[in-house]
């Protein structure tokens, strides 16, 4: 049986932690591998849309197309690609909703792979 603050191995390993109040227990390496994402704050939130009506229109897509999609590869500039996704994106402005909402939505489709 397993008691809170005492070692499981018995204190051969001196450098296990206890914490009080907790169980420790052996752990696979497998474990050890896999993160915890229970905790996980997503980073990017996208603004809530006040706008009645919000829709991404077709032309949005074609212009998205025009520039081309990004793929990662050697060749591609990064840069380059983040600066004509934006000044598609500044070409469009939507009553009620926030400028990074377009640019969150439509992101995703810029890039290709």
């Amino acid at each position: 049986m397993y008691r809170a603050n005492e070692p499981i191995d018995g204190g051969q390993n001196q450098n296990a932690a206890t914490v009080p109040g907790v169980v420790a227990r052996p752990r696979a390496i497998r474990d050890h591998l896999t993160p915890i994402l229970d905790d996980l704050n997503p980073g990017i939130v996208a603004p809530e849309i006040q706008a009645a009506h919000f829709e991404l229109k077709p032309v949005m897509f074609n212009m998205l197309n025009s520039i081309g999609q990004f793929g990662g590869s050697p060749h591609e500039d990064a840069r380059q690609h983040i600066h004509a996704f934006l000044e598609v994106c500044d070409s469009f402005r939507q009553q009620g909703a926030h400028e990074d909402v377009l640019k969150l939505k439509l992101f995703p489709y810029s890039l290709r792979d």
